[in-house]
C-alpha cells in the first residue's frame, strides 16, 4: 500500500482503513533501529497538561530516567497481540539492550474512528491492563521493564484520553503512563531523521513521510498556490469540491442558479 500510494496506485478502500494505515507505516518503521528517530517521535508524545498547564512529553521522560529510544541496540515490533481478556491492541514496540530493564511502548492506532468501549470496557483503559498482564499478550519483560500507552489519532484527542484516565484502576500508575500521539508527528520526526540517516534507514523514513503527505496527514502550514488550475469562466456559477484527501480542484455547475448576496448579522 506504501509504495502504491507514494506513485499514484490509489487504492480508495485502503486509504480510510486503520489496520492498512498501522500496516503501511510500522511494517516499514519496524526495520528503523533505536536512535534518533524514535527518540524524536516519542518526545512529540504528550500527556494530560499538569497544574501550570504543561504537558509532559514521553522522550523527554524517558530521557531523563535514561531510557531514550537510543538507549537501546534492539527493538521488536508486534503487531495486534490478543489478550484474552483485555482485547488487541495494534502494536507493541519492544526495545530491548544487555543490561538495561527493557521499554515497553503500546500503541493503539486510529485513522476515523474513535475509541471503543465505555466505563470499565473503555479501550485505553484495557489497554493500561495489557501492560500489567504482557505476559498473556505474548510478550515476556520482567517486572522493572518501562510501560507506556501512546493513543495515535490523525486530529487532537485530549478530550477521549482525558476521560479514560478519569476510569483507570490504579490513577497513580495508569495516568502517568498514557499519552497521545498525532499521525503527523510520525510524518515530521521522518521527515527531521531521514535527511541524516544512512540507507536504509533513510529510505525506509523517506517513503513513510511522503506517504503520510500524499494522505494528507501532515499539520497545516499555511496557504499555497497552484498555477496549474484552470480559470473559472466568468458568468457561470461554481463551486469547490474537496474530500479527506485533499483538494480536487474545481468543478463547474451551469444548472447552478445565482442567488442573491445579502448583508448577514453577527451573533
Amino acid at each position: 500500500m506504501l509504495l502504491a500510494e507514494i506513485h499514484g496506485k490509489t487504492l480508495e478502500v485502503a486509504r480510510d482503513n486503520e489496520d492498512y494505515l498501522t500496516s503501511a507505516v510500522f511494517g516499514h518503521l519496524r526495520y528503523v533501529s533505536p536512535g534518533p528517530f524514535w527518540d524524536d517521535l516519542l518526545k512529540r508524545a504528550r500527556g494530560l497538561p499538569g497544574p501550570g498547564g504543561q504537558e509532559p512529553s514521553l522522550g523527554s521522560m524517558l530521557a531523563d530516567a535514561g531510557r531514550s529510544p537510543s538507549a537501546y541496540s534492539r527493538l521488536e515490533v508486534r503487531f495486534w497481540r490478543h489478550h484474552a481478556t483485555h482485547g488487541e491492541p495494534d502494536l507493541i514496540l519492544h526495545f530491548t539492550a544487555d543490561g538495561r530493564p527493557p521499554l515497553v511502548v503500546l500503541i493503539e492506532a486510529k485513522l476515523w474512528s474513535e475509541k471503543s468501549g465505555t466505563g470499565d470496557r473503555d479501550q485505553l483503559v484495557r489497554y493500561l491492563r495489557v501492560l500489567e498482564d504482557l505476559a498473556l499478550a505474548g510478550v515476556n519483560v520482567p517486572a522493572d521493564a518501562a510501560r507506556f500507552l501512546v493513543y495515535l489519532t490523525p486530529g487532537e484527542s485530549l478530550v477521549e484520553v482525558a476521560d479514560s484516565t478519569a476510569r483507570v484502576d490504579d490513577p497513580a500508575r495508569d495516568r502517568p503512563r498514557l499519552f497521545r500521539l498525532q499521525w503527523q508527528d510520525v510524518l515530521e520526526a521522518a521527515d527531521a531523521a531521514w535527511p541524516g540517516s544512512q540507507e536504509p534507514t533513510c529510505t525506509i523514513l523517506a517513503d513513510v513521510a511522503c506517504f503520510l503527505r500524499t494522505l494528507g496527514l501532515e499539520y497545516f502550514r499555511g496557504l499555497s498556490r497552484l498555477d496549474d488550475l484552470p480559470l473559472l469562466e466568468p458568468g457561470f456559477g461554481a463551486f469547490y469540491t474537496a474530500g479527506l484527501t485533499g483538494f480536487r480542484g474545481m468543478t463547474r455547475e451551469p444548472k447552478m442558479g445565482f442567488f442573491e448576496v445579502c448583508k448577514g448579522g453577527w451573533s
